[in-house]
């Protein structure tokens, strides 16, 4: 219990037991030679066993100062210096010195010889040895003093630059007498003297914080204005966060790095966990960026020449142009089934309208009859998770996506918060723009309240919940929306003699389910 308790006794316990087993013999060495001169054993053995003894006695004490030092000032006050476990190469430093001196005290008071003509001779031999072997002391040298600077350590992520340009990059994951061990991003096991590695111009990837900025660029046409393409690029990095990278926390950056033949060319700087994991950081930040360009309709910039008879056609979807909003308006599911003279009639009276990060879209509780189109951008959805608690984000709203259609189409109160994560361009569509479609086709309701129906059902079959709609239920929560829609709307459908979606002009049939249905969002 003791040992569990108190490592350093454990490891002194061994050093010590020896230490005493030697001490004890060398003091009651007379007594230990009348049982061996009993046993028959001449004056001879009896001397090589006193000398055994001691010698014995001194590598005891050797081992004991040794283990002392290593557990005390190595892996005790050193280790706390430094923040870390002690570099094993002053480990074996330590030792060697110590059991030097060792030997050098049995030679002397063991077997009574002179040590100043040995150091002489000793010294002699070293010179001839250092001129010999100048390149492996000079990594020996080398490697204690990245020992003590620690300039890096195990598990560091560096890179080596040599004056002759030469660079290798990877983990540290062993120091010796003689070498650095890296290995690399690949598996590769790199062999760098430690000579070099004190001449060359070292990186650290993992300090002073073990976090890692890394750098990508994109290229866009000259054509796409900088506010806009840093808005959807930046949506797209945002979309990207990951616990491993891009981070969070510092926050990604978008900056315009200068102009090329193609087009203007944006740098994204971005932070990840280490430098070990570069690929798969900079596949998400691409794919993000990538998606949000296409949801935009905007494409990187590539070689081309044009030859034009015509106006210049537009190389980017342009909010202004209607044929534009067409396009972009036919994407949503919620007005697919429309014709293109319908589509058109809606496409006209959209308002774009546009937010600054952090700005609030739509607050909760707040009355309403709007929805919003994201085209470019990130929006952040938050509600209570716990009734009286605070607000929580639960759901992110990419391009291409819609908001709030249930308080245009059914007049309720907003149900979520909605706050732009980046600045953000949305186009809202009123009641007032809604009524001319209706009143052209009546029954695009019944297809708007079945819509909204299945997606409520296929969100909720989506998010795990215990109580998914069947499709009893599911067509009973279409018959409920579309009876507020006619209600919404009574002044396109009060003046009806007869709705073309329920025979005999009786209006929809009433709600029959009166359980969760579900929302795209709460908005």
């Amino acid at each position: 219990m003791a040992n569990k308790r108190f490592p350093a006794v454990r490891k002194l316990l061994l050093p010590t037991v020896v230490l005493l087993a030697f001490g004890l013999a060398v003091m009651d060495e007379g007594k230990l030679l009348r049982m061996i001169a009993d046993q028959g054993f001449d004056t001879v053995q009896q001397q090589r066993l006193d000398i055994a003894l001691q010698i014995g006695l001194w590598l005891a004490a050797t081992y004991f100062i040794f283990s002392a030092v290593r557990v005390f000032i190595l892996e005790g006050m050193l280790a706390n210096a430094l923040g870390g476990p002690a570099p094993h190469l002053l480990r074996d430093v330590a030792g060697l010195l110590l059991f030097a001196f060792a030997l050098t005290g049995i030679a002397r008071f063991v077997f009574g010889q002179e040590i100043t003509a040995f150091w002489a001779t000793s010294g002699a031999v070293g010179i001839v040895m250092g001129l010999a072997l100048r390149p492996v002391i000079l990594d020996v040298f080398s490697g204690l003093t990245i020992s003590f600077d620690r300039s890096y350590r195990i598990g560091d992520w560096i890179n080596l630059e040599e004056q002759r340009n030469e660079s290798v990059s990877g983990e540290v994951f062993e120091i010796t007498w003689r070498a650095t061990r890296l290995r690399t991003v690949t598996g590769n096991l790199v062999v760098v003297p430690n000579s070099r590695m004190g001449m060359g111009i070292i990186t650290n990837y993992s300090q002073p914080i073990p976090r890692y900025r890394q750098a990508l660029t994109i290229c866009l046409d000259f054509s796409i204005p900088v506010e806009r393409a840093r808005r959807v690029i930046t949506g797209g990095v945002r979309s990207a966060i990951h616990p491993e990278g891009p981070l969070a926390d510092p926050a990604p950056t978008i900056s315009v790095e200068g102009t090329s033949d193609l087009g203007v060319v944006y740098r994204v700087d971005y932070w990840q966990v280490d430098f070990s994991g570069t690929i798969q950081p900079r596949s998400r930040v691409y794919s993000g960026v990538l998606r949000h360009l296409d949801a935009a309709g905007i494409t990187p910039a590539y070689p081309k020449r044009d030859i034009f008879t015509a106006p210049m056609p537009a190389r980017q979807h342009d909010g202004r142009a209607l044929t534009d909003r067409l396009a972009l308006m036919g994407r949503l599911d919620l007005f697919s089934s429309l014709s293109a003279d319908r589509l058109q009639t809606l496409a006209t009276g959209l308002v774009p309208r546009q937010f600054a990060s952090g700005e609030t879209v739509v607050r909760r509780g707040d009355a309403g009859e709007s929805m919003f189109v994201l085209m470019e951008g990130l929006l952040e959805v938050r509600t209570e998770l716990v009734r009286g608690g605070p607000e929580q984000a639960v759901a992110i709203i990419q391009p291409g996506e819609f908001l709030g259609e249930m308080s245009l189409l059914t007049g309720e109160p907003r149900m979520a918060t909605v706050v732009a994560l980046t600045d953000a361009v949305t186009w809202e569509i009123t009641k007032e723009q809604m009524e001319p479609v209706l009143r052209s086709d009546p029954a695009f309701a019944e297809v708007l309240a079945r819509t909204l129906a299945e997606r409520q059902a296929s969100n909720a079959r989506a998010s795990g919940r215990t109580t998914v709609p069947t499709g009893l239920q599911t067509e009973s929560a279409a018959r409920e929306i579309l009876t507020r829609i006619v209600s919404m709307f009574r002044s396109v459908y009060g003046s009806l003699s007869r709705t073309p979606f329920q025979p005999g002009g009786k209006g929809p049939a009433p709600a029959e389910y009166s359980g969760s249905t579900g929302q795209d969002r709460p908005v």
